[in-house]
């Protein structure tokens, strides 16, 4: 038989992996813009 705390602690485990997996697509969804922006930068003061 399962322990119930078992079961409720993966939930858990679970919903936490879902975030972080969510920041990590944001994260990889803004670098481009990010590494743009540095370019441009950098243009400006060469």
């Amino acid at each position: 038989m399962k322990d119930p705390v078992d079961t409720k602690l993966k939930a858990e485990i679970d919903e936490i992996m879902k975030k972080v997996k969510t920041v990590l697509k944001n994260i990889e969804i803004h670098d481009p813009i990010k590494d743009q922006t540095t370019n441009e930068s950098q243009n400006l003061t060469n």
